[in-house]
């Protein structure tokens, strides 16, 4: 049993990033996946302030993407907001020692279209 059996798997564009071109920074390609989206929200006091934090992963196909090197720093767009990704976990079978799934460590950030 994986990730994907026990939880609902939603929508998402993976977006990978060209760096650095003329015009900055520019999507070059977008690809429909599935995966498993978790958002975590809330709020940290300190010193009278009281800030809200979050946290988001996505947990992916690992046979969607050539590995998990040059993933991060790409971004996704889950529900209409779009993520830098940050960080790439795999997830392996412990019998087996298959990967069965990638974690997304994910940050909320705009990217601007290109016309």
């Amino acid at each position: 049993m994986t990730v994907f059996d026990v939880f609902e798997e939603i929508p998402f564009t993976y977006i990978e990033i060209d760096r650095g071109t003329v015009y900055g920074n520019e999507n070059s390609k977008e690809t429909n996946l599935m995966g498993i989206f978790k958002l975590r929200e809330g709020k940290e006091t300190s010193a009278n302030i009281e800030l809200p934090i979050s946290s988001a992963t996505l947990h992916v196909h690992p046979e969607d993407f050539d590995g998990a090197n040059g993933i991060v720093g790409n971004a996704v767009r889950v529900n209409g907001i779009t993520y830098d990704i940050t960080n790439v976990t795999g997830g392996s079978n412990f019998d087996t020692g298959v990967m069965e799934h990638l974690t997304l460590s994910l940050q909320r950030t705009d990217l601007a279209e290109v016309e």
